[in-house]
């Protein structure tokens, strides 16, 4: 039974050791620049594509406040790509070992924006040249999570899944979303976020605020599938056709628990 025992702990020992976590800092001048430590993170507005590129299942991300962008040569479907199993977590000040040790939501805010060449004008004008998805997400399984980042100036203006989720795509994923804040996103479909052919995503305790959808569902479109929406917000979302707020299609599973809806529009 020892012997058992001994087994067992030393490939729990030896699983573990493959998990790293890789640290992002876009105003840390200096280190080693390869995510090993805060004092060696990856730097600069590109550095959470540089984790993303090393990132492995089973690996964590902790991303300090700061703008990010996910490319820095203009490809609009350049977006950040979620990883398999790998949790990724924004909203540090620097210097946490432990998601838990953060500020609130919102005192160290985490920007990953799609606005590639910074010159986003009101009303949702100058976006052409913005990420078609700033966030995106297939396949990726249901370990996968996006929490404690403001999603902001995605524009899926394409066709098929690159008509919807200027914020957030996920398809055929069960990815959990907790603490984010999507806005300024448009979309032909989805504006904030879309969900296609997903298995049960989760989105605890988000804020989906100001986007917009030139066809339907101004926060979220749902096109098959179902999800978990808890504690969220959805407020002063547009769409021109039908649902200022969510639209879903063949959604199955599907629940809204403890959430806020207002001041969505559909203009038509």
């Amino acid at each position: 039974m020892r012997s058992l025992l001994a087994l067992l702990l030393f490939f729990a020992s030896a699983a573990s050791s493959y998990a790293q976590t890789l640290h992002v800092d876009a105003s840390l001048t200096g280190g080693a620049n390869d995510g090993s430590s805060w004092a060696d993170a990856f730097t600069g507005p590109l550095g959470l594509q540089a984790a993303l590129a090393a990132a492995v299942a089973g690996d964590r991300i902790f991303v300090a406040q700061g703008t990010y962008l996910p490319t820095a040569n203009g490809a609009r479907d350049v977006p950040f790509e979620i990883v398999p199993d790998v949790e990724m977590y924004g909203g540090f000040v620097g210097g946490e070992s432990d998601p838990d040790e953060r500020p609130p939501l919102g005192d160290a805010p985490t920007v990953l924006s799609g606005d590639l060449l910074g010159d986003d004008g009101p009303g949702f004008t100058q976006r052409d040249d913005n990420s078609i998805h700033v966030v995106f997400g297939r396949m990726v399984g249901q370990n996968a999570v996006l929490d404690g980042f403001h999603v902001r100036g995605g524009n899926a203006n394409g066709f098929g899944v690159d008509a919807s989720g200027g914020g957030l795509a996920i398809v055929s994923s069960g990815v959990l979303v907790q603490d984010c804040i999507f806005e300024d996103n448009v979309g032909a479909l989805g504006g904030g976020a879309t969900v296609q052919f997903a298995v049960m995503s989760r989105f605890i305790r988000c804020r989906f605020s100001a986007n917009r959808s030139t066809v339907a569902g101004g926060v979220l479109y749902i096109r098959t599938g179902g999800g978990l929406y808890d504690g969220c917000v959805f407020e002063n979302n547009r769409a021109s056709s039908a649902a200022g707020g969510v639209s879903a299609n063949f959604a199955s599973s599907l629940l809204f628990r403890n959430c806020v809806a207002r001041g969505n529009v559909a203009t038509s």
